[in-house]
């Protein structure tokens, strides 16, 4: 049996949906879904891997990108955190290694082009010069 009931959340709907109004939020979120989509499109490039699927059947703000073998997933997802600050899901399914991208209004295309960067190198493929220039 439950205690008593919070309807904090449900009181906070009508707010929720008047900030989505005002700011636009259907546009945001298209968006962050191309941003997504071209994100992943970029890895997929520079990886050579396809895509796990079409972005009709993704997610709408969040896409699983397909990356070469990285080993022990949660050491390559401690490495994004301490060597760039990154702060993405890394996993395996099916001896697969895969990130989950997931772009929300306040991440930038300067964001997404860091991650593709730093995921370049960690999986010591060809690094642009930018980012040798800021991590030495």
């Amino acid at each position: 049996m439950q205690g008593t009931r919070a309807p904090a959340a449900w009181l906070t709907v009508p707010a929720a949906l008047a900030f989505r109004a005002e700011h636009g939020w259907s546009g945001v979120a298209a968006h962050c879904q191309t941003l997504a989509q071209e994100t992943a499109l970029r890895i997929a490039d520079r990886t050579g891997l396809a895509p796990l699927s079409a972005p009709e059947f993704c997610a709408p703000q969040m896409v699983a990108i397909p990356l070469p073998d990285v080993g022990d997933p949660v050491e390559f997802q401690r490495q994004l955190m301490d060597r760039y600050r990154i702060e993405i899901p890394v996993f395996k399914w099916q001896e697969h290694s895969i990130a989950r991208l997931s772009v929300q209004g306040y991440n930038s295309k300067a964001q997404m082009d860091f991650l593709v960067e730093a995921l370049i190198d960690l999986l010591q493929l060809e690094t642009s010069p930018e980012l040798a220039r800021q991590h030495g």
